[in-house]
C-alpha cells in the first residue's frame, strides 16, 4: 500500500476497501460488460468546456457532505441539477464517494439518466481500472484522476483506459511537478486544486500562481475548490483559467441559477 499523509492517508485504505466490496458485488468481467453495453450518451466534455460563450465555464457540483464542511445539503438533486442547467452550467460534477462525502454511483446514474446530454464528471478517488469501467457503466463522461494519488505508470494507464473507453479525464494538480506530469500525459483537461489534500486547507492563490506559470497552453484549465465569490473566479480567469468547478457555495445557496451565472462572469 502506498503511504500518504493527513486526509489522503486516512481515506486511501477506505477507497481500497470500497473497491474490494464493489468487486464482490459486481465482478470485473461484469462491470466491463456493463461499460461496453452502456446506453446513456457519451458527451464530449471538451466541446462544452472549451467552447463556451461566457468568460468562464462552470462545472457545478452535487456534494451532500465533505470532510471540511460536514453535512451540506439534502436538497432534491434533480431540482438542483435543473437549476444548474438553467443557469448555464457547462457540466455537472457528482461526488460519488460514500464514507466522507455521502455520495453514490446511484446518484450519478439517476442524474445522467434525467439529463443525458449534459456531461457528467464522476468526482471520486480513482485508483483502479475497475473504477474506470464502473464510471463509464454508471454514466460518467469525465472522471477525476488525482496526480498525487498515482505513480506515473498508474496515471498513464488509467488515463489511457479512460480515453479508450470514450471518456475524458480531469487530471488534478497542486504543484509545478503535478502540472509537468499532467502535461506529459497529453491531458486535454487539467485542474488545479486550491485545496491541500493532506490538511484540507484552501488557498485560492495556489490556482492563480500555478496557472500563471503555464506556457503554450494546449488544454482546458480548470480551477477547483474554495470558490465562494465570483471575484476569485475573475482573478483565476485573468491568470488563464478556463473553467471553475464550484461545489459548496452552489449547494448552500437558495438561488443556484443566478449563482452559476455570477461564477460564469456574466
Amino acid at each position: 500500500m502506498q503511504h500518504f499523509d493527513g486526509f489522503l492517508g486516512k481515506i486511501y485504505p477506505v477507497i481500497q476497501k470500497q473497491i474490494e466490496e464493489a468487486e464482490k458485488n459486481v465482478s470485473f468481467d461484469e462491470v466491463k460488460r456493463q461499460a461496453e453495453e452502456r446506453r446513456l450518451p457519451l458527451v464530449d466534455a471538451t466541446e462544452r468546456l472549451g467552447h463556451h460563450e461566457t468568460p468562464v465555464a462552470v462545472i457545478a457540483e452535487i456534494k451532500r457532505a465533505s470532510p471540511s464542511l460536514g453535512d451540506i445539503s439534502n436538497r432534491n438533486t434533480l431540482a438542483q441539477v435543473q437549476a444548474y442547467v438553467d443557469g448555464g452550467a457547462a457540466a455537472i460534477s457528482v461526488l460519488t464517494e460514500q464514507s466522507h462525502f455521502k455520495g453514490s454511483l446511484a446518484d450519478l446514474t439517476e442524474l445522467k439518466t434525467a439529463f443525458p446530454y449534459v456531461p457528467f464528471l464522476r468526482k471520486d478517488f480513482i485508483v483502479s481500472e475497475y473504477q474506470v469501467y464502473e464510471s463509464k457503466a454508471a454514466g460518467a463522461d469525465i472522471l477525476l484522476l488525482i496526480t498525487q494519488w498515482l505513480e506515473d505508470d498508474e496515471l498513464r494507464r488509467l488515463h489511457e483506459l479512460t480515453r479508450e473507453l470514450g471518456m475524458q479525464a480531469l487530471v488534478e494538480t497542486e504543484t509545478d511537478e503535478d502540472m509537468r506530469r499532467a502535461r506529459a500525459l497529453g491531458a486535454e483537461i487539467i485542474g488545479i486544486n486550491a485545496r491541500n489534500l493532506v490538511d484540507l486547507s484552501v488557498d485560492t492563490n495556489r490556482v492563480t500562481a500555478l496557472a500563471r506559470t503555464v506556457r503554450d497552453k494546449d488544454f482546458i484549465l480548470v480551477g477547483e475548490s474554495g470558490v465562494d465569490n465570483p471575484s476569485v473566479v475573475r482573478i483565476w480567469q485573468e491568470a488563464g483559467v478556463d473553467v471553475a468547478l464550484v461545489g459548496g457555495a452552489l449547494m448552500k445557496t437558495d438561488d443556484q441559477v443566478n449563482m452559476v451565472r455570477e461564477f460564469s462572469l456574466i
